[in-house]
């Protein structure tokens, strides 16, 4: 090899092998769009997004709607833990009844005391009845003083639990 020819090869653009020089490189193509083209696409794309935004305002109405009971459930553990159990079950009956009122119509509502009240609690829930058994007691725990309620630690635990239950699942008014 001349002198000449090694100096062309070290200048050259491909340094170190001389054979590729001259090559040109390859092309790539632009890189897929992330935009989908095809309108049936964009439909479905648009679909989902009402679908979306239909489900995320039920959701919202739903949770406004319940505002009520999350008040009267944090209210019932507030007494249990900072006036004791007794104090609870005493606020039963008026939490129960509010929380009725907030849900169903005056009317409906307001009148009933006795078996009534308690059937139509029963009525509204599908959970253990109030018209017979430790339900009953919520009549006593509302009309007489504390010293007649007959109720141990665990009865009262148990109506507090019937409480919570109805407070949380009742069927609401028909607008629900």
């Amino acid at each position: 090899m001349s002198e000449q020819q090694a100096l062309n090869v070290e200048n050259a653009d491909t340094f170190g092998n001389y054979l590729i020089h001259g090559i040109d490189e390859i092309v790539l193509p632009p890189a897929i769009s992330w935009w989908p083209a095809a309108p049936g696409w964009q439909l479905l794309g648009i679909l989902i997004l009402v679908g979306l935004a239909w489900l995320i305002v039920r959701r919202a109405r739903h949770w406004r709607q319940n505002r009520y009971r999350r008040t009267a459930l944090r209210k019932i553990n507030q007494y249990s833990r900072s006036a004791g159990q007794r104090h609870a079950i005493a606020a039963l009956p008026r939490l129960i009844k509010a929380t009725a009122l907030q849900a169903y119509p005056r009317h409906q509502v307001a009148s009933l005391s006795g078996p009534d009240w308690l059937r139509f609690l029963d009525d509204r829930y599908d959970g253990p009845s109030f018209s017979e058994g430790l339900g009953e007691k919520l009549l006593s725990v509302a009309y007489m003083p504390e010293e007649q309620w007959r109720l141990d630690n665990e009865q009262g635990e148990a109506l507090l639990q019937m409480a919570r239950q109805w407070i949380s699942s009742h069927r609401g008014a028909p607008n629900d």
